[in-house]
């Protein structure tokens, strides 16, 4: 059972792209793709301190995850390996999470495994992981149906709570060792490469952001049975900007983003995510949107947010327009 893992990587993260190569041989992997992202002169020179069993491929500008991925997928089925393990570039296995993979892919029994059947590591610092395994429910994987932009009126007192209160403490341990879910990120996913002949590559028209909800949804949606694998267990090595330990009263993702470049994308593409696949009643929908727009505008007229706000009322007419691809206007 040969393994190929596939990172993608940008900017000046050799510090994490390491550790992440380094748990990848320690972990017996038998071949490393690295994806380079238009990266930094100092990781593009670490990168060739690692020469037995990887191959890099550069881009000479960021190209997004939706490509990179794509071309990762790629190179790794030109191997000898017939698994594929996508990771991100600051994603860590922990020890023995491949081991555990290998032996529950080992038990599984039933016939075509290959062509209809992933799995996933535990990221245990997500919480749409957590609530998953916790709660035994493969949609919390993906946000509710008819949400805009992430948002829905049911989960408003539970948004004002992790404002008020004390933010997020500990998850609790999982209830089930193994659970189906809906959809999974790219890092951590784990497949056999014939996978690829049923469910396609992941579509570049996301560019950046919710490309991998998409890409697995789709695999799920037609009939691939993706299990979450509790004990194979990676960890993020930084916070996301949208998953801060405490939310502030007027926080939102969109306005706390780096750049306008990482909200515009992140925001579009979960409007046409959600209108693509999520859609089933209008009214619901239309009263989230209308919320949405409201809150939003009102968190960004309070914090002074006035450019930012044009960046998201663009990124909310395209997505609705399903205006996707690389914008110029929104370099990353």
């Amino acid at each position: 059972m040969k393994v190929c893992g596939v990172i993608v990587t940008y900017g000046d993260r050799f510090h994490l792209l390491s550790q992440v190569i380094d748990a990848l041989y320690n972990e017996g992997t038998d071949h490393i793709i690295i994806i380079d992202n238009g990266s930094s002169a100092g990781t593009q020179s670490g990168i060739q301190k690692y020469s037995a069993n990887i191959l890099a491929y550069r881009f000479e500008e960021n190209k997004g995850t939706s490509l990179g991925f794509k071309t990762g997928i790629e190179k790794a089925m030109e191997t000898e390996c017939e698994f594929i393990w996508l990771l991100d570039d600051d994603t860590v296995p922990e020890t023995n999470s491949l081991a555990r993979l290998k032996n529950f892919w080992g038990g599984l029994s039933h016939s075509g495994k290959e062509k209809n059947t992933a799995l996933c590591a535990f990221r245990k610092d997500r919480p749409n992981f957590v609530k998953a395994i916790t709660k035994n429910d493969p949609n919390e994987m993906l946000p509710l149906k008819n949400n805009f932009a992430g948002f829905h009126i049911k989960n408003l007192f539970t948004n004002i709570r992790e404002r008020v209160g004390p933010g997020r403490g500990n998850p609790p341990g999982p209830a089930e060792d193994v659970i189906r879910i809906n959809a999974a990120l790219y890092g951590g996913l784990f497949f056999h490469k014939l996978l690829i002949e049923e469910a396609g590559l992941p579509d570049l028209s996301y560019f950046l952001y919710v490309d991998d909800f998409d890409f697995t949804y789709r695999m799920t949606r037609t009939g691939t049975t993706i299990w979450l694998v509790t004990g194979s267990v990676i960890h993020d090595l930084e916070n996301s900007f949208y998953l801060p330990g405490k939310k502030k009263i007027l926080y939102h993702s969109a306005f706390d983003s780096p750049k306008d470049s990482a909200s515009y994308y992140a925001l579009r593409n979960t409007v046409h995510f959600t209108r693509k696949y999520l859609l089933d009643n209008m009214a619901i929908y239309f009263l989230n949107k209308v919320l949405f727009t409201i809150f939003i505008h009102i968190i960004g007229i309070l914090r002074g947010k006035w450019d930012r706000l044009k960046v998201i009322r663009t990124a909310m007419k395209d997505g609705e327009r399903g205006q996707l691809g690389f914008n110029p206007e929104y370099k990353i």
